[in-house]
This record gives structure tokens, sequence and C-alpha cells, in this order.
């Protein structure tokens, strides 16, 4: 595994099958010592040894953070609800696919195609399975996106449209 943070930015890599079971340990503890409390990651409990093999770069802005995704194997659940925070999360896949099960606490069986992307409200346990190969961006977005309403230009120069 390696992990650094030069400057603001995040890099794990625990794609290799040296981290066995304990890919998802390796990564959180990079993660927790890069991000701080500020970004909190949801328990995960994977269900099989080796089920958490992926590579991470990302950057933090203020309170978002941007992340390229690199999959070698992901499948899982997360556990307790809202555990990660009241975070939006957006999943643009830009190859392979990411199924999730489970969305807002209901029964939602989703896959999201590379070319498409998912918002959602960081919530209840949501089960997922991501095919080997597969890349994707991940926006972590705080919050207050919500509360604030979301913005938008349809050109630059032209005045927000609510």
């Amino acid at each position: 595994m390696s992990a650094r943070q030069p400057g603001g930015a995040f890099t794990a890599d625990v794609t290799g099958p040296e981290h066995g079971e304990n890919g998802f340990a390796v990564f959180r503890r990079a993660w927790d010592t890069q991000t701080g409390e500020a970004l909190p990651l949801p328990s995960l409990d994977t269900g099989e040894r080796g089920a958490f093999r992926i590579g991470v770069r990302a950057a933090r802005a203020h309170d978002a953070v941007i992340a390229d995704v690199r999959f070698a194997h992901f499948r899982g659940r997360t556990s307790g609800p809202g555990e990660g925070g009241d975070r939006v999360l957006v999943h643009l896949m830009r190859q392979g696919s990411w199924r999730f099960t489970g969305l807002g606490g209901g029964e939602a069986d989703v896959t999201v195609p590379d070319g498409s992307f998912l918002a959602r409200r960081n919530g209840p346990p949501t089960s997922f399975d991501v095919r080997p190969g597969s890349r994707a961006t991940v926006l972590i977005l705080p919050p207050s996106v919500l509360r604030g309403g979301l913005r938008r230009t349809a050109r630059p120069g032209l005045e927000p449209v609510e």
C-alpha cells in the first residue's frame, strides 16, 4: 500500500492481493490520517477476503473531495446509517459499472454504467458491487449543497439559475 499527502491531496493504493481481507482497514487508516475527522468514512463489511482492492487519487477543495477511483475488486455493504456524515455523493462512471442495492433504505437496485452518474445523499446502509477494472470519479460534497439549493449556469456569463 502506498499513501501520501502532498499539499492536500490523498493517494492510496490497496489493489494488490497482498492486502487480502485487510484492504479496507489499511485504506481507512490512510484516509483518517490524511483527511482527518472532517471527512469520515462509513464502516464497511466486504463479506469476503480481498473484496476491497481499490486505488484512489483525491484532492480536497474546501469541504469537498474529488476522487479518481480505480477498482480491482470492490463489493460489500456500508454499516451504520449516516455514519459517513450527511454528505452528497456523486458517482460518475468513466469505465465499467457500479451497482447499488438498498439506496435510501429501500429495495432499489440501480446500476450506473460507464458514461452515467448517480447523485445520492449518504444515508442508510447500502450494498454495492463494482465490476473489476472499472474507473469512476467520485465527488463528496458537503450537506450545504442541499440546503442552499443547486445552482447552475447554462453558459459562461449568464446569471445562475435556481
